[in-house]
């Protein structure tokens, strides 16, 4: 605990110690706000990149599966509905 003031002057100065003490830690606050902020924006971007791969990666295994051109129709001139 610490010493109680006895005086005005005393509260006074005890009152602007505390006013000093929040100014410090609303601006702590500010700093540490936009820093996180920033960190963030940088792992929603990652994440962003990592799902247009995926989503990349499915879609060509899709097209993969759905038109498989090892097959020897796509080897030759003949068309898909020729026999």
């Amino acid at each position: 605990m610490s010493k109680q003031p006895k005086t005005t002057g005393e509260h006074i100065i005890d009152l602007q110690g505390h006013i000093k003490g929040v100014k410090r830690e609303v601006y702590h606050l500010k700093t540490t706000q936009e820093h996180m902020h920033r960190d963030i924006e940088k792992v929603g971007n990652k994440v962003d990149k990592f799902l247009y791969i995926l989503l990349g990666a499915l879609i060509a295994a899709v097209i993969a599966v759905k038109i498989p051109l090892w097959e020897p129709q796509f080897l030759t001139k003949q068309g898909w509905h020729n026999p």
